[in-house]
């Protein structure tokens, strides 16, 4: 499978004030005892016609309803749209889900992949790419149309090695530079800022970091890249089963995980998301499941456990299978209002699920987010 730091910041002081602001800023609500991720709907077959998948690697969706996934052996990005009736045009899928359209072919040329492994969308609705067999991003239209790249095999600024996770805040966007083992950090305005240097017009690069095998960057393979409402970046560190905060400059925070498959352990946690409520959700590649977390302070919330100092589980769910509700290794995961998409790889499809809560329990904020602020 695909599968230049400063000083460590003390974890009493930085995780306190980063939940702190998080919890005063968003008012997470506490999960009532019970409250569990219930399955929905699928969709996805193998093979190469409408709706159908080929190893599929990343998805993420909009406000609106509109899924992107990164149809990964195909060399294709699908569209699909989330309606009770499908819109003319579109073709139903399943209940619930429109075939929109489908674009990409094998190949280096613009608009051309090579295992597409990442989709992510800005706050305008543009759709980036981690096109890693070709080592570049990819940026179009929310409707497909082709607008740039960027990148080519090496180690330099604005190169590439096997890139996936793609995350973007108010003013920057952030590359999971995995067979590099690092993050590289852009800025996407023309002309660029002083301090920084521009790739191409209207991509700046500003910083990088991570060390191979080193305990304050990413020590092998990150996989993907998180960031909620405070600047906190999360990494999920593929090979060494653990998933490690940042702030956006690249001071690490603190970390947690370790191979195993108890609550907060991962046998390769692979893409990941945050949701507005500072949620974060990994997916645990071979442990076949989701898992939720939630950083707060000490101590953690009545119907959760404790993980490490701060780092809360929510909850998890998921086995192997092929049944409604299993998974055949998990590797995406995407949030939109009450509803979670994960990307079933090997049973070639997309499972949806939705939070419920016990007659009787509000279950908080615990499954929802704001529906205008749908994924990484």
């Amino acid at each position: 499978m695909l599968i230049s730091n400063g000083p460590k910041i003390p974890v009493v002081i930085t995780l306190a004030f980063f939940a702190f602001v998080l919890i005063s800023n968003n008012m997470i609500g506490i999960p009532s005892v019970g409250a569990e991720y219930v399955f929905s709907k699928k969709w996805g077959t193998v093979g190469s016609g409408n709706g159908q998948f080929k190893f599929p690697q990343g998805i993420a969706v909009d406000s609106s309803g509109r899924v992107y996934v990164a149809d990964t052996s195909n060399n294709r990005v699908q569209l699909f749209k989330l309606a009770t009736t499908c819109p003319s045009g579109t073709t139903q899928i399943v209940s619930g889900v429109c075939f929109v359209k489908a674009w990409g072919t094998f190949g280096s040329g613009n608009g051309q992949f090579n295992i597409p492994t990442q989709v992510a969308l800005d706050s305008s609705g543009r759709v980036y790419i981690a096109d890693s067999g070709n080592n570049r991003i990819q940026v179009f239209r929310g409707d497909g149309l082709f607008i740039k790249s960027w990148g080519a095999l090496g180690s330099g600024n604005g190169q590439f090695n096997n890139p996936h996770g793609i995350a973007f805040d108010n003013r920057f966007m952030y590359v999971a530079d995995s067979g590099n083992d690092r993050i590289q950090k852009f800025q996407l305005i023309n002309p660029c800022p002083s301090g920084t240097t521009q790739i191409i017009s209207g991509v700046c690069y500003v910083t990088k970091w991570g060390t191979l095998n080193t305990a304050n960057g990413p020590s092998s393979f990150p996989a993907d890249v998180g960031i909620n409402s405070s600047g906190i970046l999360y990494v999920t560190d593929a090979e060494s089963n653990r998933v490690q905060p940042f702030t956006s400059t690249g001071i690490a925070i603190n970390e947690w995980g370790s191979l195993g498959s108890g609550d907060g352990q991962f046998d390769v946690p692979f893409h990941m998301t945050v949701d507005s409520f500072g949620y974060v959700y990994v997916s645990d590649f071979s442990n076949f499941r989701i898992q939720k977390f939630l950083l707060t302070p000490n101590p953690c919330p009545s119907g959760t456990t404790q993980i490490s100092f701060q780092v809360c589980l929510i909850t998890k769910w998921g086995e192997h299978g092929s049944a409604d509700g299993q998974f055949n290794a998990p590797i995406d995961v995407a949030v939109s209002s009450s509803h979670v998409y994960v990307v079933d790889i090997w049973n070639n499809r997309i499972q949806e699920f939705f939070w419920k809560t016990p007659v009787g329990g509000t279950g908080g904020a615990g499954g929802g987010v704001s529906p205008n602020i749908a994924v990484k």
